[in-house]
């Protein structure tokens, strides 16, 4: 225990030690002033802040900051919070009043003055700085920096203040504007001769002319309440002095004269003051004249000592009857003297009252605001309905009282609807928004005290219907006051709603940004779904009450419905997932910020986007709805070809529509892509989710393609093959010797016909003795004849065109020579009946041929198209069915179906091996195809048709499928088709390479 101790003693030493180090090297030191202390400055001097200045790691004071202290040594002493503090002289200059102007020098606020004032801590990290009501421009003055609790107080127009070097400031720039609006409305001074001047002269920013005349209103709101009781005592003590009198058969309250002989005079020389003249005005001679209503005596308002009134008619001997609202009061007569109203400047001459009125909700002093400085000259008691003119800039109520002008500060009213208004304040915090639409009033929303919204219109007599999301919301009336929308600098005038929503994860606040600040206007309640208006950043526009707000992302989630065709991506490589099998694979990532269009939502939380001619699966979550203006590549050309690569490492997307290569996604290793098109050497040009991209080769390999290397050279395999007889349907040019034709006939017993005028052209064919040609022309002793046979010798030139792969690998139908038979191509049984419909016996055996691909490991595609040209569409006698031994037989190959005997060889063929069905000539067939070609290595029409291996293996000739040298181009077109009709699919080619 001893050990513990001496070791917390020990590091609160160095704690100490090491505070009063950095204390010495720091410009300034912060102390608590004692109880006792004096809090005022004796001789407070103004200073500017000449270089930036850190409190403490809190606050920053940037230069041109003014601030009252004290000088102390070498030391500016400074108000902060309760606390001074210390600062260097270098760092601050006193200021002269001629070199910034009186108007821009702040007010000095004693430390025992705030400290009367309400207090309240507020968390100053909240606020990103404060703000003077005397800066010349909008700079911001100190700079918070770090977690701070400090004092704030509510000034006269009820907005938080804080107090710094003795000077007042603003935890915002609104606030701080509003109070100038106050001070500026305060000052100017009403010309009867000019009344449009004046409504404009209420604005905001406008400055007034006698300013030093002007009457401190923050004095005279504090008056106002410190003097309540003071108000109401003098009043009752009025009251006890008045008994009712009959007069003109109304009961009319009666002021009786005082007791003591003064007032008593006094009373009686007023009375016969007004015996002698009939004065059109009135002076008061004593303290809050009350003023009556007729009949039950109600004590309305008071009129000030001194002050002039128009009288509107003599009532009686003791009462004046005075305009009061829309109505009359009545004022005891023997407490006034005749007056000429002259000097009376706001007497109404120009003004009516509107339809609306207000309710006093406290004791409301009445200005004369005619000469430049606000003079009391009425009140208007608490709980009074009173008519108003119109507003008076922001924070003024304009009235007619007594037939004079005056105003009434809007903070200390109620006003009632007319039902013209356009615009309401909200009067109490968190005022609710409902939903009706179901019938029932539910909450959605909240408006913030003090501020103004616009209104569709009333309903019924409580309500506002207010604009609230895309329907209507509904604001209790009785909690708000008439406004104008003047102030209002986001009233909505040009955004609409969009299609786009998003759902609150909690109660959200939406923020006023057209001021440059974030101000809270309002907020949508957890779980409600909102329609978007607009994106900015971090940021969602939205329409709230029309006005034109924003809502953080961070405190929302974002929907999406099928209108919605784009988005944008929030975090990170965000993943693309195939579904095709039983777990989501990754295929691919999408860029942070980027937006791509998308097929479909996906259920809740997935959106279906185009990858690669299949579909890919987003998380909708990490997403938000977008449009396409921001997207420079998207695909309006491109389709994906039949051409693929298999990425060989992760592959990056990139955009060059700008002129520059610009990462937008990426393919992930291993994964199968289909190219666009071919673009220079090192590039792929692509279709990645409807935007047009670019990929590396080297970062690719070709899909698909196998190339099998044999040791010949294609010139070799030419003349292979023309020892095989290669034949052609093709027609040539041909030729026979002019020696052996006589008289039109051939007199040798074999006649070669040449594919040339001369006799090193190859053999076309054969004519024997005595057949007769039809000589077309001569040519150097050879006649041209028409050989009328329809299968010919191919030429060496058509032999090597057929049997050069680079003649067909690069076309779309052609390179289905290559496609490996022995893979099935996964189609289904509806997709081939489809396509068999109306061919003969062929006609609903689609899973005959699939059953027939899994059985033997042949194609199924492939067996279709063999199948459709061997009979002709399923039209040819063997695919009919021809009797043989009283049993009925089918071949749909061909299968040992000779030239020399194609009938009777293929039946007896389809007897031996028991073709009795379609559906068994089919699986059957399949087996010989296997067997024979497919599954012994010519696994390929063009294998199947040259057998280039056996020509590597034996340099000779192998077993050939057909001697057609254009029998596997021929077979290509029906794969194809039908390959089209299955859609997205993946083919695997075996391409041959020779030396």
């Amino acid at each position: 225990m001893k050990k513990v101790l001496f070791k917390t003693a020990l590091l609160l030493t160095v704690t100490v030690l090491f505070t009063q180090l950095l204390s010495l090297s720091s410009p300034y030191n912060i102390y608590k002033v004692e109880a006792e202390t004096e809090v005022n400055f004796s001789d407070p001097q103004l200073y500017k802040v000449i270089q930036r200045i850190p409190i403490d790691n809190e606050i920053i004071l940037e230069k041109n900051t003014l601030l009252y202290g004290e000088n102390e040594g070498n030391k500016i002493k400074v108000q902060f919070a309760d606390t001074y503090i210390y600062i260097n002289q270098d760092m601050l200059e006193k200021t002269d009043i001629s070199d910034i102007g009186e108007k821009n020098v702040p007010k000095y606020i004693g430390m025992n003055q705030f400290k009367e004032k309400n207090m309240q801590m507020v968390s100053l990290s909240d606020y990103e700085s404060l703000y003077s009501l005397y800066s010349t421009d909008d700079e911001k003055r100190v700079i918070i920096t770090n977690r701070l609790q400090y004092p704030a107080y509510m000034n006269e127009l009820e907005i938080k203040v804080v107090y710094l070097g003795n000077v007042e400031y603003y935890l915002n720039i609104e606030d701080r504007d509003e109070m100038r609006d106050f001070k500026s409305s305060e000052m100017k001074p009403e010309k009867e001769e000019n009344f449009s001047t004046i409504e404009m002269e209420g604005k905001i920013g406008e400055k007034r002319e006698k300013q030093s005349e002007s009457r401190d209103l923050d004095k005279k709101d504090k008056e106002d309440k410190n003097s309540n009781n003071q108000k109401d005592a003098m009043q009752s003590t009025s009251q006890d002095n008045v008994k009712e009198r009959k007069i003109d058969k109304q009961s009319i309250p009666k002021e009786e004269p005082a007791s003591n002989s003064a007032k008593s005079y006094l009373s009686s020389a007023n009375t016969n003051s007004w015996n002698q003249t009939s004065s059109k005005y009135f002076e008061v001679t004593q303290e809050s004249l009350i003023v009556y209503t007729k009949g039950k005596a109600k004590k309305l308002g008071t009129l000030k000592k001194g002050q002039v009134y128009p009288i509107n008619q003599n009532y009686g001997a003791n009462w004046h009857r005075i305009q009061f609202g829309d109505n009359f009061g009545y004022v005891y007569k023997p407490s006034t003297l005749p007056h000429s109203g002259r000097g009376l400047k706001n007497e109404n001459k120009s003004f009516d009252n509107s339809k609306q009125s207000f309710v006093a909700v406290q004791n409301v002093p009445v200005y004369d605001n005619s000469s430049g400085s606000l003079v009391q000259f009425g009140t208007i008691n608490n709980g009074e309905e009173y008519p108003l003119v119109s507003q008076y800039g922001k924070n003024w109520t304009r009235i007619i009282f007594a037939d004079r002008v005056g105003y009434v500060l809007t903070s200390k009213i109620r006003k009632d609807f007319s039902g013209e208004e356009n615009y309401f304040q909200v009067q109490i915090s968190n005022l609710p928004v409902y939903d009706n639409r179901s019938g029932k009033l539910k909450k959605v929303g909240t408006l913030t005290k003090g501020q103004v919204y616009p209104r569709v219109s009333s309903y019924g007599s409580n309500w506002h219907k207010i604009q609230f999301n895309n329907h209507y919301g509904y604001v209790y009336k009785p909690s708000t006051t008439p406004a104008s929308g003047s102030y209002l600098k986001n009233e909505n005038k040009t955004f609409k709603h969009g299609n786009s929503t998003f759902t609150t994860l909690k109660n959200t606040i939406v923020y006023d940004r057209s001021r440059g600040t974030l101000k809270p206007f309002g907020t949508i309640d957890k779980g409600q779904t909102y329609h978007i208006s607009g994106n900015d950043g971090d940021w969602f526009r939205i329409i709230f009450s029309d006005r034109v707000g924003y809502v953080h992302k961070k405190d929302i989630e974002a929907n999406f419905n099928d209108s919605i065709k784009y988005f944008r991506v929030l975090i990170d490589d965000l993943p693309v997932y195939d579904n095709s099998g039983n777990s989501l694979k990754k295929i691919g990532e999408l860029k942070k910020g980027e937006v791509y269009p998308r097929v479909s939502s996906y259920g809740p939380n997935w959106h279906r986007v185009n990858f690669g001619g299949k579909y890919g699966y987003v998380y909708a979550k990490s997403t938000e709805p977008s449009n396409k203006s921001s997207i420079t590549n998207i695909n309006n050309k491109y389709e994906h070809s039949k051409n693929k690569f298999i990425a060989k490492e992760n592959v990056t997307v990139y955009d060059n529509s700008s002129g520059k290569l610009v990462p937008f996604g990426e393919i992930s290793k291993g994964t199968i892509y289909p190219i666009a098109t071919d673009y220079g050497k090192n590039w792929w040009r692509i279709v990645y989710l409807d935007r047009v991209g670019y990929i590396k080769k080297s970062q690719v390999k070709a899909y698909g393609i196998d190339k099998t290397k044999y040791d010949l050279s294609l010139s070799e395999a030419v003349n292979i093959q023309m020892t095989a007889g290669p034949q052609t349907d093709k027609k040539y040019d041909t030729y026979v010797s002019k020696n052996y034709i006589k008289d039109g006939k051939v007199t040798a017993t074999t006649l070669n016909v040449r594919g040339g005028p001369g006799s090193s052209y190859w053999i076309v064919g054969q004519l024997s003795k005595g057949t007769s040609v039809d000589i077309i022309d001569e040519k150097n002793g050879w006649y041209q004849i028409d050989f009328k046979k329809r299968w010919v010798n191919a030429s060496p030139e058509d032999v090597r065109y057929y049997l050069d792969p680079n003649n067909f690998i690069n076309d779309e139908k052609q390179k289905f020579q290559f496609l490996d038979l022995a893979r099935s191509s996964d189609v289904t049984a509806s997709v081939l009946n489809n396509y068999l419909r109306g061919k003969g016996s062929l006609a609903g055996q689609g899973q005959a041929f699939i059953d027939a691909s899994r059985v033997n490991g042949v194609n199924d595609i492939y067996l279709v198209s063999h199948a459709v040209l061997e009979t002709g569409n399923g039209s040819s006698t063997l695919a009919q069915g021809v009797e043989y031994k009283g049993v009925t037989v089918y071949n749909m190959f061909g299968i040992g179906a000779y030239d020399s005997c194609p009938i009777e060889c293929g039946v007896k063929r389809a007897y031996d091996e028991g073709w009795t069905t379609p559906y068994k000539a089919i699986v059957g067939g399949a087996k010989f195809i296997g067997d024979g070609y497919i599954n012994n290595g010519q696994n390929t029409l063009y294998k199947m048709r040259w057998d280039p291996q056996a020509m590597d293996d034996n340099n000779r000739f192998g077993k050939q499928y057909a001697t057609d040298i254009g029998w596997a181009s021929k077979q290509v077109y029906t794969m194809y088709n039908l390959y089209q009709e299955i859609g997205s699919y993946n083919l695997y080619l075996d391409v041959p390479d020779y030396k």
